[in-house]
Protein backbone atom coordinates (compact mmCIF):
# COMPACT_ATOMS: atom_id res chain seq x y z
CA UNK A 1 0.00 0.00 0.00
CA UNK A 2 1.08 3.91 -1.26
CA UNK A 3 -0.14 6.53 0.54
CA UNK A 4 0.47 10.13 0.08
CA UNK A 5 -0.28 13.42 -0.63
CA UNK A 6 1.26 12.31 -4.33
CA UNK A 7 2.31 9.04 -5.62
CA UNK A 8 4.86 8.40 -7.88
CA UNK A 9 5.22 4.59 -8.95
CA UNK A 10 8.18 4.02 -11.81
CA UNK A 11 9.39 0.19 -10.75
CA UNK A 12 7.45 -3.42 -9.83
CA UNK A 13 5.18 -3.78 -7.25
CA UNK A 14 4.37 -7.26 -7.07
CA UNK A 15 1.50 -9.64 -5.03
CA UNK A 16 1.41 -13.08 -7.18
CA UNK A 17 0.88 -16.72 -6.22
CA UNK A 18 1.55 -19.32 -7.36
CA UNK A 19 -1.29 -21.13 -5.78
CA UNK A 20 -4.36 -19.30 -3.96
CA UNK A 21 -6.01 -15.69 -4.77
CA UNK A 22 -3.65 -12.51 -5.73
CA UNK A 23 -2.77 -10.51 -3.47
CA UNK A 24 -3.65 -6.89 -2.80
CA UNK A 25 -2.16 -3.29 -3.93
CA UNK A 26 -3.23 -0.15 -3.51
CA UNK A 27 -1.73 3.44 -5.06
CA UNK A 28 -3.87 6.16 -3.20
CA UNK A 29 -3.06 9.94 -3.23
CA UNK A 30 -4.58 12.35 -1.89
CA UNK A 31 -4.04 14.47 -5.06
CA UNK A 32 -1.95 12.73 -7.47
CA UNK A 33 -1.03 9.50 -8.60
CA UNK A 34 1.24 9.34 -11.27
CA UNK A 35 2.66 5.57 -12.49
CA UNK A 36 4.96 5.57 -15.43
CA UNK A 37 6.82 2.35 -17.02
CA UNK A 38 5.49 0.90 -13.98
CA UNK A 39 4.71 -2.72 -13.07
CA UNK A 40 2.07 -3.79 -10.87
CA UNK A 41 1.09 -7.47 -10.51
CA UNK A 42 -1.67 -9.41 -8.68
CA UNK A 43 -1.17 -13.04 -10.45
CA UNK A 44 -2.67 -16.20 -9.45
CA UNK A 45 -0.58 -18.25 -11.64
CA UNK A 46 -1.61 -21.82 -11.51
CA UNK A 47 -4.92 -22.35 -8.71
CA UNK A 48 -6.95 -19.27 -7.65
CA UNK A 49 -8.15 -16.10 -9.00
CA UNK A 50 -6.63 -12.89 -9.76
CA UNK A 51 -6.19 -10.39 -6.74
CA UNK A 52 -6.70 -6.61 -6.42
CA UNK A 53 -5.27 -2.81 -7.42
CA UNK A 54 -6.82 -0.04 -7.07
CA UNK A 55 -4.95 2.77 -8.67
CA UNK A 56 -6.71 6.24 -6.85
CA UNK A 57 -6.45 9.78 -6.42
CA UNK A 58 -7.68 13.18 -7.50
CA UNK A 59 -5.35 12.90 -10.83
CA UNK A 60 -4.53 9.33 -11.89
CA UNK A 61 -2.30 9.09 -14.70
CA UNK A 62 -0.88 5.81 -16.26
CA UNK A 63 1.95 6.56 -18.82
CA UNK A 64 4.88 5.03 -20.60
CA UNK A 65 4.20 1.38 -20.73
CA UNK A 66 2.72 0.63 -17.35
CA UNK A 67 1.50 -2.59 -17.09
CA UNK A 68 -1.82 -3.70 -14.32
CA UNK A 69 -1.81 -7.55 -14.04
CA UNK A 70 -4.62 -9.40 -12.28
CA UNK A 71 -5.42 -12.48 -14.46
CA UNK A 72 -5.73 -15.82 -12.43
CA UNK A 73 -6.04 -19.44 -13.20
CA UNK A 74 -9.26 -19.61 -12.05
CA UNK A 75 -10.81 -16.08 -12.80
CA UNK A 76 -9.48 -12.46 -13.64
CA UNK A 77 -9.26 -9.92 -10.33
CA UNK A 78 -10.47 -6.65 -10.05
CA UNK A 79 -8.61 -3.18 -11.47
CA UNK A 80 -9.74 -0.07 -10.16
CA UNK A 81 -8.45 3.12 -11.86
CA UNK A 82 -9.65 6.57 -10.95
CA UNK A 83 -12.70 4.96 -9.09
CA UNK A 84 -15.62 1.79 -8.69
CA UNK A 85 -18.24 0.70 -10.72
CA UNK A 86 -20.40 4.72 -12.20
CA UNK A 87 -18.23 6.11 -9.67
CA UNK A 88 -21.03 5.37 -6.81
CA UNK A 89 -18.82 3.35 -4.38
CA UNK A 90 -18.52 5.63 -1.13
CA UNK A 91 -15.48 3.39 0.11
CA UNK A 92 -13.43 4.22 -3.27
CA UNK A 93 -11.85 7.85 -3.79
CA UNK A 94 -13.29 8.76 -7.14
CA UNK A 95 -10.91 10.94 -9.28
CA UNK A 96 -11.40 14.18 -10.90
CA UNK A 97 -9.33 13.30 -13.90
CA UNK A 98 -7.85 9.67 -15.30
CA UNK A 99 -5.39 9.08 -17.93
CA UNK A 100 -4.65 5.66 -19.32
CA UNK A 101 -1.87 6.59 -22.58
CA UNK A 102 -1.49 4.31 -25.62
CA UNK A 103 1.23 2.25 -23.98
CA UNK A 104 -0.54 1.14 -20.97
CA UNK A 105 -2.25 -2.54 -19.96
CA UNK A 106 -4.65 -2.94 -17.97
CA UNK A 107 -4.90 -7.47 -17.47
CA UNK A 108 -8.01 -9.05 -15.46
CA UNK A 109 -7.74 -12.30 -18.01
CA UNK A 110 -8.87 -15.99 -16.84
CA UNK A 111 -6.03 -18.22 -17.75
CA UNK A 112 -7.25 -21.69 -17.52
CA UNK A 113 -11.14 -22.02 -16.06
CA UNK A 114 -13.21 -19.01 -14.90
CA UNK A 115 -14.64 -16.30 -15.75
CA UNK A 116 -12.54 -12.82 -16.71
CA UNK A 117 -12.55 -10.05 -13.97
CA UNK A 118 -13.64 -6.48 -13.61
CA UNK A 119 -11.91 -3.81 -14.88
CA UNK A 120 -13.05 0.43 -14.00
CA UNK A 121 -11.64 3.04 -15.47
CA UNK A 122 -13.64 6.36 -13.97
CA UNK A 123 -13.65 9.97 -13.23
CA UNK A 124 -15.88 12.40 -12.18
CA UNK A 125 -14.45 15.22 -14.80
CA UNK A 126 -13.18 13.98 -18.21
CA UNK A 127 -11.36 10.15 -18.36
CA UNK A 128 -9.04 9.93 -21.35
CA UNK A 129 -8.46 6.13 -22.14
CA UNK A 130 -5.91 4.96 -24.91
CA UNK A 131 -4.55 2.18 -24.08
CA UNK A 132 -5.07 -1.80 -24.05
CA UNK A 133 -7.52 -3.67 -21.47
CA UNK A 134 -8.28 -7.09 -21.31
CA UNK A 135 -10.69 -9.37 -18.85
CA UNK A 136 -11.21 -12.99 -21.14
CA UNK A 137 -12.33 -15.75 -20.17
CA UNK A 138 -10.32 -18.60 -19.40
CA UNK A 139 -9.14 -21.23 -22.57
CA UNK A 140 -11.22 -24.45 -21.15
CA UNK A 141 -14.10 -22.46 -19.61
CA UNK A 142 -15.57 -19.37 -18.15
CA UNK A 143 -17.34 -16.12 -19.70
CA UNK A 144 -15.75 -13.16 -20.44
CA UNK A 145 -15.32 -10.02 -17.08
CA UNK A 146 -16.75 -6.94 -17.34
CA UNK A 147 -15.25 -3.37 -18.40
CA UNK A 148 -16.26 0.51 -17.24
CA UNK A 149 -14.61 3.87 -19.10
CA UNK A 150 -16.52 6.46 -18.09
CA UNK A 151 -16.17 10.28 -17.26
CA UNK A 152 -18.85 11.40 -15.79
CA UNK A 153 -18.62 14.67 -17.94
CA UNK A 154 -16.29 13.82 -20.74
CA UNK A 155 -14.82 10.47 -22.36
CA UNK A 156 -11.84 10.75 -24.93
CA UNK A 157 -11.65 7.06 -26.32
CA UNK A 158 -9.31 5.76 -29.50
CA UNK A 159 -11.82 3.19 -31.56
CA UNK A 160 -12.39 0.46 -29.80
CA UNK A 161 -10.58 -2.10 -32.29
CA UNK A 162 -8.01 -4.39 -30.85
CA UNK A 163 -8.01 -2.17 -27.94
CA UNK A 164 -10.35 -3.38 -25.81
CA UNK A 165 -10.91 -7.59 -25.34
CA UNK A 166 -13.36 -9.24 -22.87
CA UNK A 167 -14.29 -12.00 -25.61
CA UNK A 168 -14.36 -16.05 -24.03
CA UNK A 169 -13.46 -18.58 -26.59
CA UNK A 170 -15.48 -21.66 -24.38
CA UNK A 171 -17.92 -18.82 -22.93
CA UNK A 172 -19.86 -16.35 -23.46
CA UNK A 173 -18.46 -12.83 -24.11
CA UNK A 174 -18.32 -10.47 -21.32
CA UNK A 175 -19.71 -6.76 -21.06
CA UNK A 176 -18.31 -2.94 -21.70
CA UNK A 177 -20.00 0.11 -20.24
CA UNK A 178 -19.35 3.41 -21.39
CA UNK A 179 -20.68 6.25 -19.49
CA UNK A 180 -20.07 10.27 -20.30
CA UNK A 181 -22.18 12.84 -20.51
CA UNK A 182 -20.09 13.12 -23.88
CA UNK A 183 -17.64 10.41 -26.05
CA UNK A 184 -15.41 11.62 -28.09
CA UNK A 185 -13.52 8.27 -30.09
CA UNK A 186 -10.68 9.54 -32.06
CA UNK A 187 -9.40 8.56 -35.17
CA UNK A 188 -5.59 7.17 -35.14
CA UNK A 189 -3.13 7.65 -32.03
CA UNK A 190 -4.10 10.04 -29.06
CA UNK A 191 -1.76 9.67 -26.71
CA UNK A 192 0.48 12.31 -24.47
CA UNK A 193 2.62 13.00 -27.65
CA UNK A 194 -0.11 14.03 -29.61
CA UNK A 195 -1.64 16.63 -26.97
CA UNK A 196 -4.30 14.52 -25.93
CA UNK A 197 -3.09 14.36 -22.25
CA UNK A 198 -5.41 15.60 -19.30
CA UNK A 199 -6.60 19.16 -20.23
CA UNK A 200 -5.84 18.90 -23.32
CA UNK A 201 -8.41 18.96 -26.78
CA UNK A 202 -8.12 15.48 -29.26
CA UNK A 203 -6.67 16.84 -32.48
CA UNK A 204 -9.46 14.67 -34.64
CA UNK A 205 -12.68 12.96 -32.66
CA UNK A 206 -16.15 12.06 -33.80
CA UNK A 207 -18.21 13.22 -30.62
CA UNK A 208 -21.27 11.69 -29.56
CA UNK A 209 -24.11 11.66 -26.55
CA UNK A 210 -24.16 8.98 -24.01
CA UNK A 211 -27.71 8.06 -25.87
CA UNK A 212 -26.54 7.42 -29.58
CA UNK A 213 -24.21 4.82 -28.13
Amino acid sequence: ELKGETVVHTGVLAADAQSGAGGSIDLQADNETLVSDGVISARSESAGVGGDVKILGNLVELTGSTSTDVSGANGGGTILVGGDFKGANPDIKNAEETLIDEGVTLKADALINGDGGKVIVWADGTTRFFGQLYARGGDVGGDGGFAEISGKQNLFINSLTDQIDISAIAGLNGSLLLDPNDINITVGDGGVGTGNTVGGTPESANTLDDEDI
